[in-house]
């Protein structure tokens, strides 16, 4: 029996998913795990440390789970606007950026904010700790490269960059810097600040992990992942991984190989085992139906979840019909409604919340909404501006 990985992704429909891996010799599976749905808007940013899952959204907040302790243990109101980055140093602490400009500093023991810095004029796209956990990068929209001193608080280096940046991320040794702008990779050298190479890729750069101190992970708008060399800004290796645009990549390392991690729009979560002694193939070793991606090692169980679809005829005089879809063992494990399209009505639940689902009264197509919970209870649902209600008793 191989370790046991855990995999979270956070996706546009508000909530982050757990999948358990099992990394045996001949086969890895994944399994559904949990599920986190504490946002009420997309999850833009998510990180993991070796105890907590943090997510970032476009609600304005931080959601902090405890995968010891299998619990939401709370959140994090700072900021003012999207939450765009997070990135926690270690165990000990927790920094984010986001479209308010400001850069924070949180301690993991007990969740203060530490520090609060005032770091773009416009929005922080991306930041990146140092391995020694005294500086930090940050990026924004005013066109700028910042250094910070994490020590003090204060700026230690600004570069104009004359262009937004996306992405800024330290090598694994901290001797190097990257700065992705659109479709390209900048390489910086940290003793002397200096440009040393850029590396091009054919389409706009979505996403980039460090595999060793000199090789990079490069996915962007195509289904295409290139393995780079930042010295010689050769390609070693490129693969197609995805049926549509990658949307992220991490690694990790099991044995003494390394494992790519990519999610794409596809719908797809795959693993792939690289050989980066040789770095001429990538071998898929798992597939994941299920979009941030970080990877945490945890032992942890599996929650099956009942999937429920109500179908709403909202014509005139037509009657409120109902069908049920198949057993699935993911989405959230709380008595929450949500939809996937059509306009904004309220609907109420037994349980006292409203939620917005897209109904309109006078339309003659159905809408189509989905219940996920666990257990057996008896469920009332009521539309609002409308005589007609309903009660199903599931399990």
């Amino acid at each position: 029996m191989g370790p046991v990985i855990e995999l979270i992704a956070g996706s546009y429909e508000q909530i982050a998913f757990g999948y358990r891996v099992s990394t045996g010799e001949e086969e890895w599976t994944a399994t559904a795990d949990f599920t986190h749905h504490a946002h009420t808007a997309s999850v833009s940013a998510v990180a993991t440390s070796e105890r907590y899952i943090a997510t970032g959204s476009r609600d304005e907040t931080i959601q902090i789970y405890d995968m010891k302790k299998r619990v939401e243990h709370g959140a994090l109101l700072h900021h003012d606007g999207t939450i765009s980055c997070l990135e926690f140093y270690g165990s000990s602490h927790l920094l984010s950026g986001g479209q308010d400009g400001l850069l924070c500093v949180w301690s993991t023991r007990n969740w203060e904010c530490l520090k609060s810095i005032r770091a773009h004029k416009g929005q922080v796209t991306s930041l990146s700790v140092h391995p020694s956990g005294k500086l930090a990068l940050t990026v924004g929209t005013d066109k700028t490269l910042r250094t910070w001193n994490l020590i003090d608080g204060r700026s230690a280096f600004i570069k104009n960059i004359k262009q937004n940046a996306v992405i800024v991320k330290w090598s694994p040794e901290g001797d190097k810097y990257v700065v992705v702008i659109g479709d390209k990779v900048d390489v910086y050298d940290l003793e002397t600040a200096t440009l040393t190479s850029t590396i091009i890729n054919p389409k706009r750069i979505s996403s980039i992990k460090f595999l060793t101190n000199s090789i990079l992970a490069i996915a962007g708008d195509d289904e295409t992942v290139r393995l780079c060399d930042i010295n010689t800004q050769k390609v070693l290796c490129e693969f197609e991984a995805h049926e549509t645009r990658v949307k992220s990549v991490d690694s990790f390392t099991v044995d003494d190989f390394c494992v790519l991690v990519t999610a794409s729009n596809d719908g797809f979560i795959k693993m792939w085992k690289l050989n980066l002694e040789v770095c001429t193939t990538c071998l898929p070793v798992l597939e994941v139906c299920i979009t941030c991606l970080p990877v945490l090692e945890v032992c942890t169980t599996c929650l099956p979840v009942l999937e429920v679809e109500f179908v709403f005829y909202l014509g005139r005089g037509c009657p409120i019909e109902t069908k049920w879809s198949s057993m699935r063992a993911l989405h959230d494990k709380t008595k929450h409604l949500y939809t996937v399209s059509g306009r904004t009505k309220h609907l109420h639940t037994v349980s006292g919340r409203t939620k917005h689902l897209h109904t309109v009264s006078g339309r003659t197509r159905p809408s189509i909404y989905t219940l996920s919970l666990v257990g057996p209870s008896i469920y009332t649902l009521s539309l609002v501006g409308l005589d007609q209600a309903f009660t199903h008793c599931l399990w």
